[in-house]
């Protein structure tokens, strides 16, 4: 049980590392939320871009993380902050406990 509760678990500080990584300059992320399930897990990502690109960009890029095996832009909106426009958005991860080879 434990051994099978280590492969599927999330070494956060890595994981962290990245989504830095992949992450486009003018994307960001405030908020990202894990939910498990039986056969891997589920990461909601929130945060915002500045435009539609960079976010396609980061949702291209997020597919290629080890373990992710989809990612989907489930919502976005037109925001202005400081008489700046961006798009905040919703992504959503599926996980597998399997690392892609």
């Amino acid at each position: 049980l434990v051994v099978e509760l280590n492969k599927s678990r999330i070494m956060w500080s890595r994981f962290a590392a990245e989504l830095g990584n992949v992450t486009p300059a003018g994307c960001w992320l405030d908020n990202i939320k894990q939910t498990a399930g039986k056969n891997g897990d589920t990461l909601t990502i929130k945060g915002g871009a500045m435009n539609m690109d960079i976010l396609l960009d980061y949702a291209n890029r997020l597919q290629t993380l080890p373990n992710v095996v989809d990612a989907q832009i489930v919502d976005t909106a037109q925001n202005k902050k400081n008489n700046v426009q961006y798009i905040s958005y919703t992504v959503v991860l599926q996980r597998s406990g399997v690392a892609k080879k």
